[in-house]
C-alpha cells in the first residue's frame, strides 16, 4: 500500500479545516477580503507542506498562518484607508464601502468597550479562546509562546476585564460564541 500524494494529502487537509479557518478570518479582516484570506493561508499550507506539523497540530499551525496573513490584510487595508483619506483631502470623491452595522444591547457594548481597551495581542488570545474555542496548547502552538504564559496571560486578561466591568471573578463565566435565531434572541 503507498502513501498518499502529497495531493491527496493537501486536499484532505484543506477540506477538514477550510471550515475553521474561514471562521477565524470572516472574524477578523473586512467581508470583501475573507476569500482572499482563506485563500492565502492554504496557499502558505500548500508551500510549506513540508513544515507542517501533522495531526491535532494542524488546526492550530493553520490558525498562526492565519494569524499572519490577517495581520498582512489589516495592514493592507490602514494603507487603502490612508490613501483614501489622502485622495479625500484633495477634493476627490471615493466611494467607502462601509460595513454591516449590527446593533448591540448595553452589556454587549459595555463588553467590547473593555475589550478594545486591551492590546491586539490581548484581543486575538480572547478570540482564539472563545470564538475558535482552542486549548491553552492550541493557543501556544498557534501564537509561538509556551502553554504556562498563554494560561497566565489570559488570567490577567480575564482579572482586568472583570474590573472593568465590575464582575466578581468567582461569577465569571467562560464566554461561547451563540447565534441569536431568525428573527429574535434564542
Amino acid at each position: 500500500m503507498t502513501a498518499p500524494s502529497q495531493d491527496s494529502q493537501f486536499q484532505a487537509m484543506f477540506r477538514t479545516h477550510r471550515d475553521a479557518i474561514w471562521s477565524y478570518c470572516v472574524r477578523r479582516v473586512d467581508r470583501n477580503e475573507v476569500e482572499d484570506a482563506v485563500a492565502e493561508v492554504f496557499i502558505v499550507a500548500w508551500k510549506k507542506h513540508d513544515r507542517a506539523p501533522g495531526g491535532d497540530e494542524m488546526l492550530p499551525w493553520l490558525y498562526g498562518v492565519a494569524r499572519n496573513v490577517v495581520r498582512n490584510s489589516n495592514r493592507s487595508m490602514v494603507r487603502r484607508n490612508r490613501l483614501s483619506s489622502r485622495m479625500k483631502s484633495l477634493g476627490t470623491e471615493t466611494a467607502e464601502a462601509s460595513d454591516v452595522q449590527v446593533v448591540r444591547n448595553l452589556e454587549d457594548e459595555r463588553l467590547l468597550a473593555a475589550v478594545a481597551t486591551l492590546s491586539d495581542d490581548d484581543q486575538e488570545l480572547l478570540r482564539l479562546r472563545t470564538w475558535e474555542e482552542l486549548t491553552i496548547k492550541q493557543i501556544a502552538t498557534a501564537i509561538g509562546k509556551s502553554p504556562r504564559s498563554v494560561e497566565s496571560k489570559l488570567g490577567r486578561i480575564r482579572k482586568k476585564l472583570a474590573r472593568q466591568l465590575s464582575v466578581p471573578m468567582s461569577s465569571a463565566q467562560p464566554v461561547r460564541p451563540s447565534y441569536a435565531e431568525e428573527g429574535g434572541e434564542r
